[in-house]
């Protein structure tokens, strides 16, 4: 039976991040055990205004009369942490990768909606690589669903004699539409976990990062993502759209990362690569609700 809790208001990212690093857990579940299905809920949210433009600043959104399509995520950001950090959640927090973000946006949200937010979490799924696990966010305006997604999570597991494949499209190569390149700066990391609360310590500095075996910090994959976004929705407004997004190898800061789109059929494939074009660490994909003009 989901174990499930109505929030007065938003939790606090900062410590709820802080217990769940310090809690005594084990890295992966032992053979046999179960995730508890935990959800978490706040009803009457309401998006704050400089938050919100410092997510677009941050971003490249542009200022328009809707919610960037990644921002619902940012609010549910605190509910997110408090569900990995709730005493019955056995998993060691750091050391979590976010594998991919699947987005349904129902349609576009106004800066002046009160919302309400629920987060769960599935049952793992056993694989070479680890245990991995979803978390599922919904938003309501209302009892209407106007967002959901779906962040999938693994627990790494180094397993005898088992290297990890990693997951590739195997797609024909659409044509392509635009190619850009962009800077990633070594504070980008700080400045969006003061906006989005997340301050894992691998995106915050050099000698954080290192604590956790990253020779520089890493972009958020969020951030990450949203920037890609930020530059579709500069070309054509994001409606009722859905959006896939394979997380790869980390943006590490500072760098340089080559943006590509291309078309293909009813949706558009964008992808985020490094300097030379030729590795990848976002494979996505945007599907309008309504036919591509």
């Amino acid at each position: 039976m989901p174990r499930s809790r109505n929030l007065h208001s938003m939790p606090s990212s900062a410590w709820q991040m802080l217990l769940g690093v310090t809690a005594n857990r084990k890295p992966y579940l032992d053979e046999g055990e179960r995730f508890p299905d935990l959800r978490l809920r706040v009803q009457h949210v309401a998006t704050e205004k400089d938050r919100l433009d410092r997510y677009r600043r941050a971003c490249r959104f542009e200022n328009r009369d809707y919610l960037p399509v990644t921002y619902p995520q940012i609010m549910a950001m605190p509910l997110h942490t408090a569900l990995v950090a709730h005493p019955d959640f056995p998993l060691q927090v750091l050391g979590l990768l976010h594998l991919r973000n699947d987005i349904v946006q129902h349609r576009q949200i106004g800066p002046d909606e009160i919302l309400s937010i629920e987060v769960r979490n599935t049952q793992h799924r056993e694989l070479d690589a680890g245990q991995e696990f979803d978390l599922c966010t919904d938003v309501y305006a209302g009892e209407e669903l106007v967002w959901e997604s779906v962040s999938t999570v693994l627990a790494r597991i180094r397993r005898p004699g088992k290297k990890a494949a990693r997951e590739r499209q195997q797609e024909v190569e659409p044509e392509e539409l635009s190619r850009e390149s962009w800077q990633v700066r070594s504070y980008y990391g700080r400045r969006y976990a003061r906006i989005s609360r997340d301050f894992n310590p691998i995106h915050l500095a050099g000698i954080t990062s290192r604590w956790f075996g990253f020779k520089r910090p890493i972009a958020h994959g969020m951030w990450s993502l949203a920037r890609c976004l930020a530059a579709l929705d500069a070309q054509e407004p994001i409606a009722g759209a859905t959006i896939d997004a394979r997380f790869m190898l980390p943006v590490f800061m500072p760098s340089w990362v080559t943006f590509v789109t291309g078309r293909d059929e009813d949706r558009l494939r964008f992808r985020l690569l490094d300097a030379s074009a030729r590795r990848p660490h976002i494979l996505g994909w945007l599907t309008p609700h309504k036919p591509l003009r």
